[in-house]
């Protein structure tokens, strides 16, 4: 009889550690589930705020067609995108391009203020630089209208 006790208590303990473990495992993708959806909201909200500057920037300070103007814009088109520390997945990878874009814009924009001589290889990258950013902006702009409560 013994045996059989051990072995019952045995059980017990293995039954009650699977139950905990399940509990224990429940609770977290709970957590996870909730901490996952307020991460996506504040990142929404980050982002819907960062494309709010940028359209109020542009409407305050119309560009004027010289590079130092056209410095100032995307650079603080770069800043805000650039700000963002996450991004909803719907336009994930189109912050990762805005931003990467308008910092090359940036680079390209310096070299033509110090009057530098530009290849035709760098000429054609400079203008792929252009078409991902607007391509992107574009992408963000109409994730913003459909998304942003603040339109």
């Amino acid at each position: 009889m013994p045996k059989a006790k051990r072995f019952n208590s045995t059980i017990q303990r293995v039954a009650i550690l699977v139950v905990a473990a399940f509990v224990a495992a429940s609770v977290f993708v709970v957590l996870n589930g909730k901490s996952t959806k307020s991460a996506s909201a504040v990142a929404r909200t980050q982002l819907c705020t960062a494309l709010s500057n940028i359209a109020s920037y542009e409407s305050k300070h119309p560009p004027k067609h010289t590079y130092p103007d056209l410095k100032n814009t995307i650079t603080y088109d770069h800043s805000q995108f650039a700000g963002q520390t996450t991004s909803p997945v719907a336009v994930r990878s189109n912050v990762v391009a805005a931003t990467s874009a308008s910092q090359a814009i940036i680079d390209v924009v310096d070299k033509i203020i110090a009057k530098v001589k530009f290849t035709k290889a760098q000429d054609a990258a400079s203008f792929n630089e252009i078409t991902k950013w607007k391509k992107a902006r574009s992408a963000l702009a109409t994730w913003r209208t459909a998304n942003c409560s603040s339109k």
